[in-house]
């Protein structure tokens, strides 16, 4: 029993090497990997094993683009102007390097053989888009920020700017009226 065990889990192991190797394989030549997520925007052929781009799906994409990149449109405005269910797909969207006509598989950037619906420099234009506007919320400019708490209620304190030359105050959160 012990030996057939062992002999049936080397098979399997030649099984799963065997598959991955074939994926990568395809991959390099440019095909979609076929199975998972297909991306947004394009439908999967699988007698040519090649993506197609779904029209309306991708005048949307490129519209998604567009507003986020020239009209400075958050992504949940996008989404509802579109008819998206939330924000996060629109993000994943604009995150989607496969939409420029490459694959991604398992950390390697390969040339697909699908029609691109972003071109690259538009892609990265939305890259740059997302970083500026993450780093934005993201990086605090004072030392103490979100470590000091109130001394009479333990509610965050927070700095707040009190004249145009930017000078700022530490301020106690329940003092907000909007705060409980």
């Amino acid at each position: 029993l012990t030996l057939f065990a062992g002999l049936a889990e080397f098979d399997r192991d030649l099984i799963v090497q065997k598959l991955k190797r074939g994926m990568i394989a395809r991959v390099e030549d440019g095909y979609w990997m076929g199975g998972g997520n297909i991306p947004y925007g394009y439908a999967y052929n699988q007698s040519t094993g090649i993506l197609e781009i779904v029209p309306e799906e991708a005048e949307k994409i490129r519209e998604i683009f567009r507003l986020y990149i020239e009209e400075k449109m958050a992504p949940q405005k996008i989404a509802d102007r579109l008819g998206f269910k939330g924000d996060r797909i629109i993000t994943e969207i604009l995150k989607r390097k496969s939409l420029t006509g490459c694959i991604l598989y398992k950390g390697k950037e390969y040339n697909g053989r699908h029609e691109a619906i972003i071109s690259l420099p538009r892609w990265k234009e939305a890259q740059d888009e997302l970083e500026k506007r993450s780093r934005h919320r993201a990086e605090p400019n004072y030392l103490l920020s979100g470590l000091l708490v109130c001394g009479e209620c333990g509610a965050k304190m927070r700095y707040q700017k009190w004249n145009k030359a930017g000078d700022c105050k530490l301020i106690c959160y329940s003092q907000q009226k909007s705060k409980p």
